[in-house]
């Protein structure tokens, strides 16, 4: 396609005329969803990020943003694998947060089965695992009392979050959940500046 032609293809696009997309569409579909079915391993997937790719790239047409007219195709198979690898850094993410509670939830036990040993934890020398714990108990004493039951009760003593709703007075399951996340990111990021100090 020539600068001229993306031009047509934008005006027409700012007047409400799809036809010239239409073609892009038809043009690029087979082809770049060969490619994402490579990328993603399945046809299903690749279906799916085209079409979101390609409403990414008729929203870029209709602000002006595409600039490189010779190669559309490509284009728009960068915009399919770039929004592939967001989707993979999100899940990567949820695995790492799911990760996260279950080290949160090993500390807090430890924690919670160590408190007489708490000083011993400050001698140097200490192992990086007494350090960890020792943390995680100055970390989690810096929390709010409420964050604290809540913390306690799901991670320790393995209560559940709608019985914690009534327990804890939160209106609703949707507060509490959120509640919770926000506690444990607390916690978390409490217990990483400290381990930074050592």
């Amino acid at each position: 396609m020539t600068e001229l032609e993306l031009q047509e293809l934008v005006n027409e696009l700012q007047n409400g005329n799809e036809k010239g997309l239409d073609k892009v569409f038809l043009s690029s579909h087979n082809a770049c969803k060969a490619q994402l079915t490579k990328l993603t391993q399945s046809e299903a997937d690749a279906e799916d990020l085209f079409m979101d790719a390609f409403w990414v790239l008729r929203g870029q047409l209709l602000q002006g943003k595409v600039q490189n007219a010779g190669n559309l195709n490509g284009y728009l198979f960068t915009i399919a694998r770039n929004l592939w690898l967001k989707q993979q850094q999100k899940e990567q993410r949820m695995v790492k947060a799911s990760v996260d509670e279950k080290d949160v939830a090993d500390f807090l036990t430890k924690m919670s089965n160590n408190l007489d040993e708490q000083d011993e934890f400050e001698l140097e020398g200490a192992s990086e695992k007494e350090q960890n714990i020792n943390a995680i108990v100055k970390a989690f004493s810096n929390l709010g009392e409420q964050c604290k039951k809540l913390l306690e009760g799901y991670l320790i003593n393995n209560i559940p979050l709608k019985d914690l709703q009534t327990m804890l007075g939160y209106n609703n399951y949707d507060t509490i959940r959120a509640a919770k996340y926000q506690c444990k990111k607390t916690l978390i990021d409490k217990f990483n500046k400290l381990q930074k100090r050592h």
